[in-house]
């Protein structure tokens, strides 16, 4: 089927948002789709959503996590290309059309990945820092850290779920990154500036685990580094990728921290980690005093619109 794409898209416990992420693949500019909502197993009103939308399939499986219910779309889609969106995400109208016209200016590319945008839990804007733009030595780069910001930006072509065998299991949180560095090690891959999906940032984000996203990254660099023993420029790649994320999970751990802190009150525990923050990274010191600032001025704002309304009645 020529141009097909398969849009596959695992659920658990995002019912609430499913609606808006196949809304999104309905408004797409290429109409040549389909779309394949995976209930993994979800407590909620999942399948009644799904249901809900003409031409919309719907497999419920047991629960097994993201990474199986990715397989699972794999095996039961028909398309030529496949394009895997979190329930909580949202595609842009154009994302199917443009990574289409990549894999085709790049025939050789097992899978091209555009841009994201962030959205808060609403739907609304929030500030998106993009990552540099990668246009060669893509496995190096891969190894130093994973540059891809949001999986729905991604298009595969089908046939390169024949040699890779999809999403390792045993990674689950980090299974989209293991995916990558897969196929980049034994395939030409490409990247365009293109926003092709929207990104929700919210608490229930598997990514906010910091501790486990640590243990499952770890892992899969560690397997990584197995594979390219030998390889000099491989493994110091494979290396800064490592310093890399221990560092930014540190961070994150500490910044963590010191916001549980601030919410309980304990004033000597938030201030404590504010200078161990600080000392270890000045820059995510001064990204965290900036994020802080930008929140005080928006709660002033809305009180002062909130007066404003009590003094107009």
């Amino acid at each position: 089927m020529h141009d097909l794409v398969s849009v596959v898209i695992p659920c658990y416990k995002q019912a609430g948002f499913l609606a808006e992420a196949i809304g999104s693949v309905l408004a797409q500019t290429h109409s040549y789709v389909e779309i394949i909502v995976v209930d993994d197993g979800s407590p909620d009103n999942t399948s009644d959503v799904a249901l809900s939308y003409q031409g919309v399939r719907c497999i419920r499986q047991e629960n097994q996590g993201l990474s199986a219910a990715r397989n699972t779309g794999i095996r039961e889609s028909k398309g030529e290309f496949l394009v895997f969106l979190d329930a909580d995400d949202r595609l842009t109208p154009n994302a199917l059309e443009r990574g289409l016209h990549h894999l085709r200016v790049f025939p050789s590319a097992a899978f091209v990945a555009g841009k994201h945008r962030n959205i808060s839990i609403d739907g609304s804007p929030l500030p998106t820092t993009q990552r540099r733009h990668i246009d060669k030595d893509h496995y190096v780069e891969l190894l130093r850290a994973n540059y891809v910001g949001c999986p729905a930006t991604v298009m595969y072509r089908r046939t390169v779920f024949d040699v890779v065998h999809g999403f390792d299991t045993a990674v689950n949180p980090a299974s989209d990154y293991d995916l990558y560095l897969r196929i980049a090690q034994k395939f030409a891959i490409s990247f365009h500036t293109d926003v092709v999906a929207e990104y929700r940032k919210h608490g229930d984000s598997m990514s906010n685990n910091h501790q486990l996203m640590s243990n499952h990254i770890a892992r899969v660099l560690g397997s990584q580094l197995k594979q390219i023993s030998g390889n000099r420029r491989y493994e110091d790649a494979c290396h800064t990728g490592i310093r890399f994320y221990e560092h930014l999970f540190r961070i994150a751990m500490i910044i963590d921290r010191m916001r549980s802190s601030a919410r309980k009150e304990d004033w000597r525990g938030a201030l404590w980690d504010m200078l161990v923050l600080l000392w270890s990274d000045p820059r995510a010191f001064g990204a965290e005093l900036r994020r802080k600032v930008r929140l005080v001025i928006l709660r002033r704002r809305r009180s002062s619109r909130w007066m404003s309304r009590e003094e107009a009645r």
